[in-house]
């Protein structure tokens, strides 16, 4: 039956990764199109659209931005030298590669840590327990892999996640950890309307929010769980922090892939 549940649970991550592969490739696609207008225009004299370079400014040393993009928007966004060479470091670093595989414009490494990880850790994660878990660990790390790459999550990946969470277990308290989703859901929405509030700028997005609820569904509250979430976030907030003050950045952080291990130790301890 292990053996039986960790094919299952392998064929399901392979076809969810599948779909990750899709999605990313859709919001390359999607940035190029709006990109190529811009460009065009500026080529042809034209001032380009105000929000467009803002977000190219935005998006610049967060790794967002391609450095083709950046060099063809150089005078519309005032990029110095230095800003390019920024750029395209900062573009590598978080996983980007115009002429990437499939057309995801994701390097290597990255697609090879979410394909072949997460293929591997649902087979594995089914083989232990059962082939709902290895299913929402996937669908997890198919998450990480856009949110790192693109700082976006999709609904729909959410949507997967809490469905897989709900059925871990056979389907066991499902009224308490669909309540325990909606608070966690409420309490982060609060702590990001507070943290905008003081710093003036959005802290959590929509899609951080909801991937919070989604992992309360997906296991019962026990203070176990919790402290080894909170001990889990506590260590990795310090190593990256620790990183990115070495490194000199301030970029924001990609909130999904900060989430998976205390998520993972949330549902484990449970």
């Amino acid at each position: 039956m292990t053996a039986i549940n960790g094919v299952i649970g392998g064929i399901g991550a392979a076809f969810i990764l599948a779909g990750a592969v899709i999605s990313l490739a859709a919001k390359k696609r999607d940035a190029e199109e709006v990109d190529a207008e811009q460009i065009q225009a500026i080529d042809n004299g034209l001032e380009a659209d105000a929000e467009w370079v803002e977000e190219i400014r935005d998006g610049a040393f967060k790794g967002l931005v391609s450095p083709s993009v950046a060099r063809a928007a150089r005078s519309a966004c005032d990029f110095s030298d230095d800003d390019l060479v920024g750029i395209e470091k900062s573009y590598k670093f978080w996983g980007g590669r115009e002429d990437g595989r499939f057309d995801t414009g994701c390097s290597d490494w990255l697609l090879g840590v979410g394909l072949v990880g997460g293929i591997a850790a649902g087979a594995i994660a089914s083989a232990l327990t059962e082939p709902a878990f290895g299913f929402w660990v996937a669908t997890f790390i198919s998450i990480c892999v856009n949110d790192f790459r693109y700082r976006r999550i999709d609904l729909y990946s959410i949507a997967f996640l809490a469905l897989f969470g709900l059925l871990m277990g056979g389907g066991a308290d499902m009224p308490q950890r669909l309540a325990q989703g909606v608070c966690l859901a409420v309490i982060l929405y609060l702590a990001a309307c507070g943290a905008e509030m003081v710093c003036g700028k959005e802290a959590f997005g929509l899609g951080d929010v909801l991937l919070l609820g989604a992992v309360g569904a997906s296991a019962a509250y026990s203070s176990n769980a919790l402290l080894a979430a909170c001990l889990v976030l506590l260590a990795e907030c310090s190593v990256t922090l620790a990183v990115l003050k070495i490194r000199k950045s301030d970029t924001a952080l990609p909130f999904a892939p900060l989430a998976f291990l205390p998520a993972l130790a949330f549902v484990l301890a449970a």
